[in-house]
């Protein structure tokens, strides 16, 4: 019996994964850009039930879970919808019995854990801004099969629609990152803190107010610096009637928001600013793992390597010489602006998507090549980038061939039409870099 996949209220296709049928139809829909961006279908969140989940201290994770889980039935406007993507996550969980066949699209984008019984250790995971915990839906399994209990949180006003990110403050994102991290420390011995974009600087500022039992910190594509530093207008552009969005796109990804609050800059804006040196007086020792692109459009790669020499130098640290760098850009770049003793891995590109590649993008770094739904030949396209003219955001959609890469403004001019990349060609080699790493931060702490 075929399993039913609907991305939209309007359109259900029947398949049995992410597979033809189900890429013809997104195929349809991305034939049709002015329209569903018109539409604005799935902008708006239902206005029902609670907005986030207000945890307290001694809730326990499984109640956190149901409780986000529901929050994301409720609001999001194609939440209760059944999809039959599979993805090593979904496997896990499956086999664990917490999720059934065909999960529906917001137990998808739902928080998770990936239970290791006996386990000590526990990796936490904190998404990125517009993304929910689905982005982290290959690399946790890399984490569980290395023997960890594996944890992620939901940011409140994500998973549901775009508008809820213009309901939310940087507090309560806070107040969650805490809780997640203190509930992860009362649960279990030791814990790796794994951040992704505005995730990291959250996840920064938590783990230097705390670092106890923080065994190690990775900080994939780390919002530290936005390219644009006017970002401290947003809020107050946020605030003026009738002007909400940023950017009014048709939102077509059902696993990532791709309209975007003024709001929501005003709150990785926020974030990112307790996150400077300035705010760091007191780093913990705490070894670091961060993997990132010279070529970043989202993030300042030159503010986040500031970041991270900070972090490295201070002479209390026992820890500094784990310190590692995975480098996607020219290594002497990063050589010059980091002590010598970084461990820096410059990492090779073997697949024959290579050719086709014109720079790691923000968003790729955590996505393998194979991604049902982001991988090189997956059906989704990102080319947000042509979104203020139309008919080169259709053609970015439709055309047979694309440029994958970083939408910088020379790529963006060079090579139309250039679809932003939404995997890593190197993926196997960074998780190998982060087996290494947790297996020597493993070795520091024995020898101690």
């Amino acid at each position: 019996m075929l399993k039913r996949l609907c991305l939209s209220a309007l359109v259900c296709i029947s398949t049995s994964a992410l597979s033809a049928d189900c890429s013809s139809e997104l195929m349809a829909q991305q034939a049709d850009m002015a329209t569903w961006v018109a539409k604005a279908a799935f902008r708006e969140a239902i206005n029902q039930g609670p907005l986030w989940v207000e945890a307290t201290p001694e809730m326990a994770f499984s109640d956190y879970l149901r409780a986000a889980t529901a929050i994301i039935t409720a609001r999001n406007p194609r939440g209760q919808l059944p999809c039959a993507v599979t993805t090593p996550v979904v496997t896990i969980l499956q086999q664990q019995g917490q999720l059934p066949d065909v999960p529906t699209l917001a137990q998808l984008q739902s928080p998770f854990e990936l239970q290791r019984p006996n386990s000590e250790k526990v990796a936490l995971l904190l998404h990125g801004l517009t993304d929910s915990p689905f982005s982290y839906h290959y690399l946790a399994a890399h984490f569980w099969q290395l023997g960890y209990q594996v944890r992620s949180v939901l940011l409140p006003g994500h998973a549901t629609a775009p508008s809820d990110l213009s309901q939310v403050t940087l507090a309560q994102w806070q107040h969650t990152t805490h809780y997640a991290l203190e509930r992860a420390k009362a649960d279990f011995k030791s814990v790796v803190v794994v951040g992704y974009s505005t995730g990291a600087a959250l996840a920064i500022a938590e783990v230097n107010r705390a670092p106890q039992q923080i065994k190690a910190m990775l900080l994939l594509s780390p919002a530290s610096e936005a390219h644009n530093k006017h970002g401290w207008l947003a809020k107050w552009i946020a605030m003026l009637p009738g002007i909400t969005w940023l950017d009014a796109d048709a939102d077509l990804d059902v696993f990532k928001y791709e309209s975007f609050p003024w709001q929501g800059a005003a709150l990785a804006y926020q974030a990112m600013q307790t996150v400077t040196p300035k705010q760091l007086q007191n780093t913990s020792d705490v070894p670091i793992f961060a993997a990132l692109s010279e070529v970043d459009s989202t993030i300042d790669s030159q503010a986040t390597l500031g970041l991270l020499r900070h972090w490295h130098q201070l002479p209390s640290r026992r820890t500094s010489k784990l310190d590692t760098l995975v480098w996607y850009g020219d290594m002497q770049t990063a050589q010059r602006q980091l002590p010598s003793d970084f461990n820096f891995i410059s990492p090779p590109c073997n697949s024959s998507w290579c050719d086709k590649i014109k720079g790691m993008s923000h968003i790729g770094i955590i996505q393998p090549v194979n991604h049902s739904y982001y991988g090189a030949q997956a059906t989704y396209r990102s080319c947000g980038g042509y979104l203020s003219d139309l008919t080169q955001y259709q053609k970015c959609k439709t055309a047979p061939e694309t440029t994958f890469g970083e939408r910088t403004p020379q790529h963006m001019q060079d090579y139309f039409p250039l679809q932003r990349l939404t995997f890593n060609p190197s993926y196997p080699q960074l998780l190998e870099n982060i087996s290494v790493f947790l297996g020597d931060v493993d070795k520091h702490h024995a020898a101690r």
